[in-house]
This record gives C-alpha cells, structure tokens and sequence, in this order.
C-alpha cells in the first residue's frame, strides 16, 4: 500500500501512468511526449513498477511498458481512499492561493488516509485513470469469425519420390480470439471439412475420402484447438494446438504470418488476414495406405500444410 501511495503521489507519475494505461509505450516514446528527462522517466518507471501497476520487458536496447490489469482493479478501492494530506494548487500556488512561482517543481507530497473532507481533483484524476484507461487491457479477445469462402486449407505431400502433389479442403470454418495486447490470452478454433477434398482428380479425391485414408463417412472433419498462443517475432505468432485427424489427436505447433491490420470491405465489415503453415506426419494419424514401387513409396509420409485464412467478425457474411 506504501508503494502505490508513492507512486500515485506525483503529477508526473500520474501523467505517464495515464499514459500507459492506454497500451504498451517505449521509454523513448515516454520522453518525447513528456518532456521530461530521459534520467528522470527511468525513476518514474521504477517506482511505478515497484508498485505493480506496470510492467516492463526489453527488445534489443529498447524498454517497453504496459499496464498490470490485475494491479490497476486491485489498487482502485485502495487509491480512493489516498488524497494529499494537504490542497496543491494547479498554478503552483501557496495554500492561501496567493500567486507562487510559475512552473516551480514541487517534491512529491505524502498520500495519506482522509475520511473526512471531500475528494480534490488529484483524487479525481487518479480515479479516472484507474477506472477508465484500463478498460482495453480489460477487455475480452476480440473475436473473428474465418470465412469459409476466402480461407483455403491446402497440402502438399510427395510422390513417387520425384514430384509433389498438392490439394486442398474448400470448407474451413472457425474462430479466433485475438488479443492485441496480450497474445497468450488469444485462442484458435477451426473445423475443416473432409468432403470437400480437392486434387483436382476426382478419383483421386475419392479414394482420399475412402477407408484408405480420411474415411469420410466415419471421420467427416478435422480439427485444430489451440492450447497456447504466443508472439514469435515483429508480424508473427507460434499456436500451439491439438489437432484431431481420423480420431486422432496429436500436438502440432503452427507458424503463423500475421493478423494483418484490418480493413474494411465494401460492405463496412471488418476483415484481416493470416498465413499458417506447419509439417506432419501421415502416418501419425492413421493414414498407412502406401504402395512400393522401384523408386520407394507411391505417397510420402511427410505432409506440408498451408492455411491461408480470412477473418471476419462474428456474423458478418460475405456472399460475394
């Protein structure tokens, strides 16, 4: 309680907590709109991490701070009882509100507990921010919807040891849960569906959908539930899943290019777009169908899948 009653007892600090509160900033980003001292930001951002109402992490030379969710809602009962333990006027004035010196600095004055005399301004403001400002960081995953119609599932497997062959799975359905702040708070879930199938052979196509392979009648889909999502570089994320083929699951992690920034699209619906790719093994999940001719097997175990999806929000379709 020391801590955070230090910490939330300079205008400063409270300028550039307000500032966090609103998403992940660079210490450089900090000093420029600020004004401050590069020194004395540095000091800010220790008491204030100190107090667990910020976090901190490092990429290559640079500093980044966001907001503690969880410090924020569990400080706001506390911080509206802390007021100054005596009225600081805005213009830098004595307390008999005669005219002080302009934009003198003042040391920080102690937070102490008060009961009896109505909440000031600085009060106000420190309220504010922890009410209000933090409400994103808060805020469930936004949820997107994959569209089926601009979402290709596709595969690429050798054969006979001298070419490749790929296909693709024309009905991919799902949804994620995106967390821009927070990528480990994100979620996938995807549906493909085996019938749809295609090779661009219809008898290959049909002997895919045999008990030789997916059996179809059987195992109608495949899917992949994600049980960790994290970020893997500038633009890219690492899921980790289960994915079920053939009633079986294995865990597979896939590389992911992007979410792209999201656009509108003729009809006002927002839309963005990714790129995932991962390898596995056939034999894994039951597909053993194979033949041996001179050069080795007819059909490779390796198998390369590539998801090209499109998102969309939820309930948002696109007929065109």
């Amino acid at each position: 309680m020391a801590r955070v009653a230090r910490a939330l007892g300079d205008p400063n600090r409270l300028r550039l907590l307000g500032r966090i509160a609103r998403g992940e900033v660079s210490c450089q980003e900090l000093t420029r709109s600020s004004g401050l001292a590069q020194a004395t930001i540095s000091h800010h951002l220790k008491v204030l991490s100190l107090a667990g109402l910020v976090a901190a992490r490092r990429e290559g030379p640079y500093h980044f701070y966001r907001p503690v969710p969880k410090a924020f809602a569990a400080h706001a009962a506390a911080v509206a009882s802390l007021v100054p333990s005596r009225p600081r006027n805005r213009r830098g004035c004595g307390a008999s509100g005669g005219e002080g010196r302009k934009d003198r600095p003042r040391a920080p004055l102690p937070l102490t507990f008060k009961t009896e005399r109505r909440p000031n301004m600085n009060r106000l403001a420190v309220l504010a921010i922890l009410a209000i400002a933090p409400l994103p960081a808060l805020a469930e995953p936004g949820t997107w919807s994959i569209d089926p119609a601009h979402t290709q599932s596709m595969f690429t497997v050798r054969h006979m040891m001298v070419s490749n062959v790929r296909g693709q799975f024309e009905k991919t359905s799902g949804t994620v849960a995106l967390d821009e702040q927070d990528p480990s708070r994100s979620s996938v879930e995807a549906t493909i569906d085996v019938n749809s199938i295609d090779t661009r052979v219809p008898d290959r196509d049909k002997h895919l959908r045999s008990p030789d392979f997916f059996d179809a009648a059987n195992y109608p889909t495949i899917t992949f539930k994600s049980t960790r999502v994290e970020k893997a570089g500038e633009g890219k994320l690492k899921v980790s899943g289960n994915l079920t083929i053939r009633g079986v699951t294995k865990p597979v992690t896939l590389e992911v290019e992007g979410p792209t920034s999201p656009v509108k699209d003729p009809q006002g619906n927002a839309r963005r777009g990714i790129t995932a790719t991962t390898n596995i093994n056939r034999q894994d999940y039951g597909l053993k169908w194979n033949k041996l001719v001179e050069a080795g097997p007819v059909v490779g175990d390796e198998v390369k899948i590539e998801i090209e999806a499109e998102l969309v929000q939820p309930g948002q379709k696109n007929t065109n």
